[in-house]
């Protein structure tokens, strides 16, 4: 269950990201970790700028809330990249329990 929840909203922000603000926006999946790379904030107009870090900050809040409903099942790791001081980055890793 919690695993699907996960997928549903990262596939929701990629979607969000790339279908509705016309962002390319790389995703990777590896061993639990899902890594999705932001547009190069500077590179963007005030509204997809926006909207692009509403979407993203929603999406982090879910995730907390998942990982504060499951601790033992999931945590939230947030990191930045070299550039602009908007977030360019979102991970999410799974626990290694195995379970999902």
């Amino acid at each position: 269950m919690i695993c699907a929840a996960v997928s549903a909203l990262a596939q929701a922000a990629a979607l969000g990201l790339t279908e509705r603000l016309g962002l390319d926006v790389p995703v990777q999946i590896r061993r639990g970790l899902l890594s999705m790379d932001g547009p190069a904030w500077d590179a963007l107009d005030a509204s997809r700028s926006s909207g692009a870090a509403v979407l993203l900050d929603t999406v982090v809040l879910a995730f907390e809330q998942l990982a504060r409903q499951h601790p033992d099942y999931i945590r939230v790791k947030q990191g930045r990249t070299a550039g602009p001081q908007k977030p360019s980055a979102a991970q999410l890793q799974r626990s290694s329990h195995g379970k999902g």
